[in-house]
Order: C-alpha cells, then structure tokens, then sequence
C-alpha cells in the first residue's frame, strides 16, 4: 500500500510542480493526513497547489480515489467543496467538512484562523492535529518528504 501511495504521490507531483509561470509563483505542498470520527475512519495524500489568490486542494484516499477537492478564496477567505465522494456527500456533512478544512488549511498554511473554542490544535514531532471538539472529529495531518531523486523506500 505504502509504494503504491508512493507511486501516486510521484505521478501527482509530475502534474503539479513548484514553477512560476507568467508572473504567478505556485506551490505544491504535499501531507499524508487521516480524518478519524466515532463511526469511521479516512486516510491518504492531501495535496494543495498555491496561487496568489487561491488554494486548490485535492485528498485522496489509499486506493487513489479522490475523496475530497476544494478551493479557498484568500480575498474573502471562503471554502468551497468542489467534489466529494459519495458517502461523505450529504449537505451537513458537506457544511461541517467545509468549516473544518477552512480552520485546519489555516492552520497549515500559517494563516489567522479563529478557533471560536471549538477546536483543539496539537502539535507532535512533525505532524499537526486538529480536533473538533463539538463533533469529536480528529484530523491529522504530516507533511510528505519528497527526494529530488527517483529513490523510493
């Protein structure tokens, strides 16, 4: 499963490279991330590309299926949900995701976040867990180290 994960991560980052073109500098930042809830558990790659305005996100599960896309606004510093899998795709479950991918890319990406005590955020090591509190939902995040090289483990 790891290689696999591997494999897509590698294939992935042909697509979506660190460049700058035509005046726009880009960036892609890759995290290995789970999502646990009382009744269920989801895991696999988040992968976000970084533009002057916008940050367009993808997570994708183990088996290379995407789970969750989205897109946040910096002007107006909104979330939108562009596709979600099937059994995530109910509109409160839409609402709630939505809001804690908000909070938690902040989070990631350095930005102000207003907590509202509803979340908990902890750091370990390397890695980064935010807790909703009211939903008890736990999402973990690691940053992926990429190698300049074609070594896999």
């Amino acid at each position: 499963m790891r290689a696999f994960l591997l494999f897509l991560l590698s294939s992935i980052s042909v697509l979506l490279p660190s460049i700058a073109y035509s005046g726009i500098q880009c960036d892609a930042d890759r995290f290995s991330f789970s999502i646990s809830m009382p009744k269920g558990y989801l895991s696999g790659v988040l992968i976000t590309n970084e533009s002057d305005d916008s940050i367009n996100g993808s997570m994708i599960n183990e088996f290379g299926i995407s789970a969750v896309d989205f897109t946040y606004s910096r002007r107006n510093g909104k979330l939108r949900l562009v596709s979600v899998i099937s059994f995530l795709d109910k509109w409160h479950i839409r609402r709630m995701l939505g809001n804690d991918l908000r909070f938690c890319l902040r989070i990631l990406k350095g930005l102000p976040a207003d907590r509202k005590g509803k979340y908990q955020v902890s750091t370990n090591d390397n890695s980064i867990t935010v807790v909703n509190l009211r939903r008890k939902i736990s999402y973990s995040f690691t940053p992926l180290e990429t190698t300049s090289g074609n070594d896999t483990e």
